[in-house]
């Protein structure tokens, strides 16, 4: 089976201060598994600006095919809390609509915005957005030498709040407070740079 592979870019080295707007929407998705052919099951956005939450939405998608056990385990969503929750197509729609033109910021990009290109294609519809800023990367370029730069270690390292993990609700508004600890950090690191 041919796989399509969406043109998708995941942005974020070398970024300035001034590159990193300070309204911006933060998204993440839970899926039936890491493979090429995944769905969704979960999609989530965050409005922040300027540190603040604005608004928050998340909705269950029905990925009308059974979750693998294996994921389950992870997400903890099981096919009986999808069934009857919008498709996939509703829930882009939905996204889309609460995207609009701000920019979006995401952790590991490059795998939520390929999940969201490729249900897109399988609908026929336009992917809700191409590019995405990359927390996942800019935490590489501003917190240089740790372990890891998964979202639950940055959180623990950096002492962010979690709730729980590999919730696209949860994950998105840990996805905020790195984004915004990324802000300050560069702010911080700026010449002249005066604590107000």
């Amino acid at each position: 089976m041919n796989v399509y592979r969406p043109r998708v870019r995941a942005i974020a080295k070398p970024v300035s201060l001034d590159e990193l707007p300070e309204r911006v929407v933060i998204v993440d998705t839970e899926t039936t598994g890491l493979q090429r052919t995944a769905r969704l099951v979960e999609v989530a956005a965050v409005l922040i600006e300027r540190g603040k939450v604005i608004e928050t939405w998340s909705t269950l998608v029905d990925p009308q095919m059974r979750i693998p056990w294996e994921v389950t385990r992870i997400h903890q969503i099981t096919d009986a809390m999808v069934r009857g929750a919008p498709d996939a197509r509703h829930a882009i729609d939905a996204l889309r609509e609460r995207v609009q033109d701000t920019p979006v910021v995401m952790h590991n990009a490059s795998f939520d915005l390929r999940i969201l290109a490729q249900e897109s294609l399988r609908l026929g519809i336009d992917p809700p957005m191409s590019r995405a800023l990359c927390t996942m990367k800019l935490a590489r370029e501003t917190f240089v030498g740790l372990a890891s730069y998964r979202l639950s270690y940055l959180a623990y390292t950096l002492a962010l709040v979690q709730t729980v993990s590999h919730r696209a609700q949860a994950d998105a508004m840990v996805t905020a407070q790195l984004y915004e600890r990324i802000v300050r950090t560069k702010r911080e690191a700026q010449p002249g740079y005066v604590a107000g």
